[in-house]
């Protein structure tokens, strides 16, 4: 209910000359209900000449003798010459005894009595209590309002409804407008940093995170202005300087609603990643596990309950946007806010937005030429023009430059206006091509030359123009230490060694990252020899799969692992335990197999592999 709305409500109840009842003003806890009484209702009980008596109820049991606290903070208002507080006392507790018949005489008329924390009162007194409170209300035409969180009275106090329709008539809702709150707490900010708070963020937050809370609130914005301040004196030049501060104010937003509803650090500290193909996805560790179908297996731990609520709270809509900042969570938890990791947490992200705007540009330039017959006439060589600037800048992988060079000569061979691939092109997109490699921007690519490859009937100057671009990128690619290849290759020496390859099985198929080389025979024999039967066995077929395919693509592995297979063979054949009238253990029976398999297999493709 919106505040005027109350103390329009409220206002009318005082001025109601005669009344029997009171009301109540109800909320979650910390909402900032007994603020918004103290400030907005007292300033409203004054003006009309009120005088307000606040108590808490907070721990109030049977042995709490209710009417004389209720007196005694009274009596200030009562003294008088020729009458005690005592008589006044004995005249309420006459009161009381007879049901209320015989009124206090001369009780005062301008007291408005605020209880709070009508919930947080013990069980047992609370029947007995709003009796005696309810002497007050019935018999004396006091005004009376209670502050509580009913949400939490319902099941702690018996035959709370009816006693509540019993002496409370108006119940009040408050809800806080936690955007005027935002505005005035940030009013008095220097212009660089009140410009950098974006209201919408955190109300967005708070309304996704289910909360009203004015601690929170504040804590998040004190804990936001800290923040702003300290990259202020940082003194980092960024680009996306506002999209990241949005994202910081969302991550503080999300960790203080989240710590205070009562989630540990631990849990929070988890969730760094998420809107993975529209759904969040939490990894509890640096590693992922795969089944026999290379699927990720499903890790289960003490917070995947409390995990799934707030994926279900935060990440089902995929315009959430998310980033974890590993020196806010720092600063949450203790207080400190350490300078260089906030720096180092910036620069990440902002490198992560200048990422995507550069994929953005070359999405939209890859888009050009597959779409070539949505341009008009005019338009041709104003897109070429901007293929080729976006080129030199070394962002696309090699099949790519590959595409764009190969559709430009196409282009060119129906001399369509606008289109030429000159030497100075031609030199352009080998300068973009080195350009990706220096920079360590793309990987080795298996069957490269396969990727995109123009008429093989075709012999004219276009053919040779393509194929001769596309040999000098291939001769690029050839030389590319990826140390992506050369991780992989230890990753499953290791797997190899641990025995865990049967949760591997994808990493040897011909479209994995590996790439093995003459002098990895050596190790993966090494490995092979003290692995169990069903490793070793696992290794052998996923070769076979590896080299089971026919035609260029195959042809092209064997050409690049030649010296790999060659070697392999060659260290098995010298292994007198593989020989067949030898005794031998049940885990080297695969390799027997691995070492005809690749006999077999160096006999079929004899050309390519001698």
């Amino acid at each position: 209910m919106d505040k005027d709305r109350i103390i329009e409500s409220i206002d009318q109840y005082l001025k109601n000359p005669i009344t029997d009842y009171a009301v109540l003003i109800k909320g979650e806890w910390g909402i900032g209900k007994t603020h918004f009484l103290k400030e907005e209702i007292y300033s409203l009980m004054k003006k009309s000449g009120f005088r307000p008596i606040y108590k808490s109820l907070i721990g109030l049991n049977p042995k709490t003798q209710l009417e004389k606290i209720i007196l005694k903070e009274i009596n200030p208002f009562l003294n008088s010459k020729s009458r005690s507080s005592v008589s006044i006392e004995a005249e309420f507790i006459e009161s009381v005894v007879n049901g209320g018949e015989k009124p206090i005489s001369k009780f005062p008329k301008n007291i408005v009595l605020c209880f709070d924390d009508l919930e947080r009162m013990n069980p047992d007194f609370f029947e007995s209590a709003m009796g005696v409170i309810n002497i007050f209300i019935e018999h004396h035409n006091t005004k009376c309002i209670f502050v509580c969180n009913e949400n939490q009275i319902e099941n702690l106090f018996k035959n709370y409804i009816k006693i509540k329709e019993k002496y409370i008539r108006f119940t009040f809702d408050y809800n806080p407008f936690l955007e005027s709150i935002i505005l005035e707490n940030i009013e008095g900010l220097e212009k660089k940093y009140k410009d950098s708070y974006n209201v919408s963020v955190i109300l967005d937050v708070f309304k996704i995170g289910g909360t009203d809370n004015l601690r929170t609130l504040f804590f998040v914005l004190s804990t936001y202005q800290q923040v702003l301040v300290e990259i202020e004196e940082l003194k980092i030049g960024i680009k996306h300087k506002t999209e990241i501060l949005d994202l910081i104010l969302t991550y503080i937003c999300f960790y203080a609603i989240e710590s205070k509803r009562g989630n540990s650090f631990t849990l929070l500290d988890k969730i760094t990643i998420v809107n993975s193909d529209n759904n969040f996805r939490n990894f509890l560790d640096n590693e992922e596990y795969f089944d026999f179908d290379g699927e990720p297996i499903q890790t289960q731990d003490e917070h995947s309950n409390e995990l799934a609520i707030i994926q279900n709270r935060y990440f089902q809509e995929s315009s959430f946007k998310f980033e974890r900042f590993e020196s806010v969570a720092e600063l949450i938890k203790t207080g400190f806010l350490n300078s260089e990791l906030l720096k180092k947490d910036i620069l990440s992200v902002n490198s992560t937005f200048e990422e995507i705007e550069i994929q953005e540009r070359k999405d939209k330039v890859l888009k050009i030429l597959d779409n070539i017959f949505e341009l008009s006439d005019s338009e041709i060589k104003e897109k070429i023009d901007l293929i080729i600037e976006e080129v030199q800048e070394g962002v696309f992988d090699l099949p790519n430059y590959l595409k764009l060079y190969r559709d430009l000569v196409h282009l060119e061979s129906f001399n369509v206006e606008g289109v030429e691939v000159s030497k100075e092109i031609t030199e352009k997109f080998r300068d973009g091509v080195r350009k990706a490699v220096k920079n360590g921007k793309v990987k080795f690519v298996y069957n490269f030359l396969f990727q995109f490859q123009w008429y093989k009937e075709d012999k004219s100057e276009y053919a040779k123009k393509f194929r001769s671009f596309a040999e000098y990128v291939n001769q690029l690619n050839d030389s590319i230490k990826d140390s992506d290849i050369i991780f992989d290759f230890e990753k499953l020496v290791k797997v190899l060694h641990n025995n865990d390859f049967d949760l591997n099985v994808n990493m040897l198929n011909s479209e994995s990252d590996i790439r093995f080389l003459k002098e990895d025979a050596e190790k993966i024999y090494d490995a092979l020899i003290k692995a169990n039967a069903k490793t070793s066995n696992n290794f052998y077929s996923s070769i076979m799969d590896r080299y089971a395919n026919e035609g260029t693509t195959i042809s092209h592995l064997l050409r690049n692992e030649r010296g790999f297979i060659l070697s392999l063979h060659q260290i098995l054949s010298n292994d007198e335990s593989l020989f067949l009238n030898n005794p031998k253990p049940l885990s080297r029976l695969p390799l027997v197999f691995l070492k005809d398999y690749l006999k077999n297999l160096i006999q079929k493709y004899s050309k390519i592999l001698n």
